[in-house]
């Protein structure tokens, strides 16, 4: 699970360096690995999620699956401050 968040992490790193933050290209946006794991996040209403956010949200992500020992499915809801709930996501095996 660990080797998925930091795979997603560091393509939207990589793509935070190449284009700048900016609205996610489609939503919801969904990343699959080899390890059989999927990554998926959708906007909420009226909001619409950014590559700046998801970096957040895979970031802290990560740290709750370390520190609590969290290695099955994972569902979440993703709050931005300014904003309130922005949107939810899910890592789930595929």
């Amino acid at each position: 699970m660990t080797k998925t968040i930091s795979s997603a992490t560091s393509y939207v790193e990589m793509i935070i360096r190449s284009s700048g933050d900016g609205w996610l290209p489609t939503d919801p946006f969904v990343f699959e690995d080899k390890h059989g794991l999927r990554f998926m996040v959708e906007s909420a209403k009226k909001q619409h999620l950014t590559w700046g956010i998801l970096e957040s949200t895979l970031k802290g992500l990560q740290d709750c699956v370390i520190y609590n020992g969290w290695y099955q499915e994972v569902r979440m809801q993703i709050f931005d401050a300014p904003w309130g709930h922005v949107g939810d996501g899910s890592l789930l095996r595929t």
